[in-house]
């Protein structure tokens, strides 16, 4: 038997997953309230952690329908003064994408992606942008397509119809 040694040695995972005889997950995922609770409480330790900072405004977003929280976190970090470019440019895009996916709303996409070009013009970040804005009305249908799928309605007890009447 082979044995290969890494330089870098990783954490060590459970052994023989598959073999296991219980279906627990491995990892359950993380309660949003106290996920919340925990980003909150590291930026208030430090302010300046983007990184947190981000992922609260995606959680705000998504689990907890609130826009306007998410909005908030995403526009404190557009305002550091110290971030390059790219980071302004990827959390206007994320602020374009929330507009789309949890309001359905093109005009304030639109606004967070001429907020980039408006930035930095002329640039590779711009270019991108201009892209984006020409596509966006193709990623609200395909955001409202998917938010409101509905099955189809089908008939109870199917398999239990009796196609020659009632048996005696």
């Amino acid at each position: 038997r082979v044995r290969y040694h890494s330089k870098f040695p990783g954490a060590p995972g459970e052994r023989d997953i598959g073999l296991r005889k219980d279906s627990t997950p491995v990892s359950a995922p993380a309660d949003p309230d106290a996920l919340a609770a925990d980003y909150v409480k590291q930026l208030e330790s430090h302010p300046f952690d983007t990184e947190t900072r981000e992922k609260l405004a995606v959680l705000y977003a998504e689990q907890f329908q609130r826009l306007d929280l998410a909005t908030d976190q995403l526009e404190q970090l557009i305002a550091l003064p110290t971030e390059p470019p790219k980071h302004v440019a990827r959390w206007l895009n994320l602020l374009a994408t929330l507009h789309i996916k949890h309001a359905y709303n093109i005009e304030a996409a639109e606004r967070a992606l001429h907020r980039i070009i408006e930035r930095f013009p002329g640039g590779a970040l711009a270019n991108v942008a201009v892209s984006r804005l020409a596509s966006l009305q193709s990623e609200l249908k395909s955001s409202q397509r998917s938010a409101t799928k509905t099955l189809g309605s089908y008939e109870k007890d199917i398999g239990l119809k009796h196609t020659h009447g009632p048996s005696q």
